[in-house]
């Protein structure tokens, strides 16, 4: 990853929050055309899709996106190899990439960044980003989660799931050890499965100046700053994974004089827009298309063409603004919801309550298994039932499963 190719994209890019919304437009229909194309010659999955439903090459000029197929995580994942346009990657080798290299830093063949989630449908899914798609998505956040881009090192705080190739960390730690390395001053990993108290002293210590977390644990050091507990003064808050709510916005104005960054992303696409505060939610359309439904969305991603995601189903509810666009050229919506899962509480040894965040669960990679429910009992039980693999063994998924889930409640300890 090299930091004069994301300076370039950084200033390709900058110069679309200045187009008219017809320019942006014209730009999207121009990218979409060019993916589709590729789509159809290279990967043999979307080639059969279309042909199935009569499209021709030659019709791609004039098709309109609404009048393609729409495909879902369940079906681009049973035809994982075919999607790919590219013929080195394949299913059962990534599953095993992801098994033995835990560390979200490593690199699948030292070419390709691996994120894993298994969603709010339980159903697990791999997606695959080449380092040129690293380079743009670094290069659009470096502009649009921040006030100003600036070459002056920070200190950066992540809290989150740590513990795997999730999108999240693994965005975030992509930097360590590299050219990029420049712009880090120091760096804090917080995992979210830990009890957050027994950070407040290394946070005090540590001085962040930009924290990436849930709002959920946002809402918990805020607490801790009320209390006098935790003294920091950072500059810039960014959220994710969940929605921001208005009482957390403005817990964080109060006491830290600042509007967090709402950031809105996923497995499917690490980036896919930003608001701050309780502002609306700007979509990057020069690098995803979201066709917004009663009860979904539709994702189309236009800048990942080795596994193409082309009017793909995600179960994130959005409505569009009524509020006149008047920062950036981008379509903007009041609100998406679809994956506000409830923190997990349970009772620890210490006869106490204490959580288990829900993208620690919805991101869980289960050796063996396709996909998984958990179901609360009570505040000291839980059962799980698993759909496993065709070829998996009951035995091993059993004691799989029973391994990582001792792992995590033994950070509760």
């Amino acid at each position: 990853m090299g930091i004069l190719n994301i300076t370039l994209k950084k200033f390709l890019y900058d110069r679309h929050l200045n187009y008219s919304k017809e320019k942006v437009k014209k730009l999207q229909n121009k990218k979409f055309n060019k993916l589709l194309k590729y789509a159809y010659q290279n990967s043999s999955f979307y080639n059969r899709l279309y042909k199935n439903e009569g499209i021709e090459y030659k019709d791609l000029d004039n098709i309109k996106l609404k009048n393609l197929p729409i495909v879902n995580k369940k079906k681009i994942m049973d035809n994982f190899n075919d999607v790919l346009t590219i013929n080195n990657i394949k299913k059962n080798d990534i599953v095993k990439f992801i098994e033995n290299n835990p560390n979200p830093k490593k690199m699948y063949k030292n070419k390709y960044f691996v994120v894993h989630s298994s969603g709010t449908t339980g159903e697990i899914g791999y997606y695959i980003y080449s380092n040129k798609n690293w380079e743009l998505l670094k290069a659009v956040g470096s502009s649009r989660l921040f006030d100003s881009f600036s070459l002056k090192s920070k200190k950066y705080v992540f809290i989150g799931a740590v513990d795997g190739h999730y999108a999240g960390i693994s965005f975030f730690l992509s930097p360590v050890n590299k050219i990029e390395q420049l712009f880090y001053e120091d760096f804090l990993i917080i995992d979210i499965n830990y009890p957050l108290d027994s950070y407040i002293n290394k946070l005090n210590e540590f001085q962040p100046d930009i924290i990436s977390c849930y709002p959920s644990a946002l809402d918990i050091l805020l607490d801790y700053q009320k209390d006098k507990k935790l003294d920091i003064n950072p500059e810039h808050i960014i959220c994710g994974g969940e929605p921001l709510s208005i009482r957390v916005v403005n817990k964080v104005k109060k006491h830290w004089n600042i509007s967090p960054y709402n950031f809105y992303g996923t497995s499917e696409s690490i980036l896919m827009g930003v608001g701050i505060g309780n502002d609306d939610i700007y979509i990057f359309d020069d690098l995803v298309i979201v066709e917004i439904k009663d009860e979904k969305i539709m994702l189309t991603n236009l800048y990942n063409y080795t596994q193409p995601l082309i009017r793909y189903e995600i179960n994130d509810l959005m409505s569009k603004s009524n509020t006149e666009n008047i920062k950036w050229p981008f379509n903007h919506v009041e609100k998406i919801s679809g994956r506000s899962e409830d923190l997990l509480w349970l009772k620890n040894n210490d006869n106490e309550y204490d959580f288990i965040h829900p993208i620690v669960l919805v991101e869980l990679h289960l050796k063996g298994v396709q996909r998984y429910q958990l179901i609360k009992l009570s505040d000291e039980k839980i059962k799980i039932k698993v759909v496993k693999q065709k070829t998996a063994d009951k035995t091993a998924i059993e004691n799989n499963v029973k391994y990582k889930f001792e792992t995590i409640f033994e950070k509760k300890i």
